[in-house]
């Protein structure tokens, strides 16, 4: 089940990195579901009350390729578009990775899943990710994920079916406009609101309490702001009177990831007369049913749901709003490679046992006749010749040879490595001490 993908855009790097930081901010753990021709990532709520799900498709990447050659079947499903793996990794992990990283300093990022029947243990149920700088530093990490069968739900079918028939309603919006105003708001703000009352619109921004040390809230305040329905780029608003209340915490999230998809040239100059503009759609029901935002771009789509409460905090009581469901990933119990053999305790101590008992000692390995490498050796070559040297990442070695020098003539061979010569011989000639010695050595003062 091998898969790759590859980016080596910086916009879309930089859209990538946005869009996994994003996620983790819905919950702590990220799921992924690889095809032949896209990749998804989606993130649910601990509450079940945010589903954050983005689509990347096949021009947003380099490179993606994926094959499922049915050696791992967890996780893997088959859909009408294809076969395609889900698994789930730790949020944190990403964050870590792409938090404080410089698209614009990165060549490419790589993706990587290694799963077949081939694959070392030390490389399965493994995320590789390698990053190339543009200083040619190459960065690897290898991130640990469990497999899993994700259900999708079915609220943006429901509500895209619904939508003809006037049971949904929608409008279109340009993101500046709803982030400008929620700029001016409280930072603690915990609540956002959208009342209709055509021919208007408007949506509010709540804040309950503020106690910290530098700002003090005793009083509930809101923040609201009003436009007419025939202000926004498209909507089907006229005549309905609804309104609702959903998490902020989320909402801005949403917000935050669709604002930074604009190209760097629209950032510079924002009263631009020719600025291109980014929108956002957001189906909804009745008050307490779950509201819908969506945006789709050339190579992607960003699809957020909200669960909803009415004005007095209160969820949709209707029969329908049971079956509004937001499914969280189910982790698969993986596979074990090998079945162990049942065994007893008293068993396995015998057979270790006799195991070592019967192991024989190693035998010194013969020394070779010509050994010049010098790095492999130490000045505590010779002191513990008999306790094996152990090297990083490698066998344990054998005690290792010395360099031996060819005796010299007159001196026998147990004398050729001293120092001094302590032979008190009288057949021995007088030696004479000079400034240069070659070969010679001083013989013992103590005759």
């Amino acid at each position: 089940m091998p898969f790759v993908a590859a980016i080596n855009n910086s916009r879309n790097i930089a859209t990538w990195t946005r869009a996994c930081v994003s996620l983790a901010g819905v919950s702590d753990q990220i799921s992924f579901t690889v095809s032949e021709t896209a990749l998804t990532m989606l993130a649910v709520s601990s509450s079940r009350t945010t589903h954050g799900e983005i689509v990347f498709e096949r021009d947003f990447f380099k490179e993606i390729a994926f094959t499922d050659d049915g050696s791992f079947p967890e996780g893997s499903d088959e859909t009408s578009n294809g076969p395609n793996f889900s698994f789930v990794v730790a949020s944190r992990h990403l964050v870590m990775l792409l938090k404080n990283s410089d698209a614009h300093s990165i060549n490419y990022v790589c993706l990587r899943v290694e799963n077949s029947a081939s694959t070392p243990e030390s490389r399965k149920y493994k995320l590789n990710v390698e990053i190339l700088t543009k200083k040619l530093v190459l960065k690897k990490y290898q991130i640990s994920f469990s497999p899993a069968d994700i259900e999708r739900t079915d609220i943006p079918h429901r509500y895209d079916a619904l939508l003809h028939e006037h049971g949904i309603y929608t409008f279109t919006i340009d993101v500046t406009t709803i982030k400008s105003f929620l700029d001016t708001a409280h930072a603690s703000t915990e609540d956002f609101g959208i009342e209709v009352k055509a021919p208007k619109i408007i949506f509010k921004a709540y804040t309950k309490q503020v106690v910290k040390d530098k700002d003090y809230l005793k009083q509930p305040m809101q923040v609201s702001i009003s436009m007419a329905i025939d202000d926004l780029d498209e909507s089907n608003l006229n005549d309905v009177n609804v309104a609702f209340n959903f998490r902020l915490r989320d909402f801005r999230i949403f917000l935050g990831l669709v604002a930074s998809l604009r190209p760097e040239t629209a950032r510079s100059d924002s009263f631009a007369a020719d600025r291109p503009t980014l929108t956002f759609q957001a189906l909804f029901g009745s008050a307490g049913d779950p509201i819908l935002f969506q945006h789709t771009g050339p190579d992607l789509a960003v699809k957020f749901i909200q669960m909803t409460s009415d004005e007095n905090g209160l969820v949709s009581r209707h029969d329908h709003a049971k079956s509004y469901i937001l499914h969280v990933p189910v982790v698969v119990k993986k596979r074990p490679t090998k079945d162990p053999e049942p065994i007893s305790k008293r068993a396995t101590q015998v057979t270790k046992k006799r195991k070592v008992l019967a192991e024989p000692e190693p035998e010194p390995e013969p020394e070779p006749d010509n050994f010049d490498a010098f790095d492999a050796f130490d000045a505590f070559d010779g002191l513990e010749p008999t306790i094996p040297t152990v090297t990083y990442g490698g066998p344990t070695l054998g005690p290792r040879p010395h360099l031996n020098s060819a005796p010299d003539e007159g001196h026998s061979g147990e004398h050729q490595d001293d120092d001094t010569d302590y032979d008190t011989s009288e057949n021995e000639s007088e030696t004479e001490f000079g400034p240069t010695q070659i070969r010679d050595k001083p013989t013992s003062l103590f005759r």
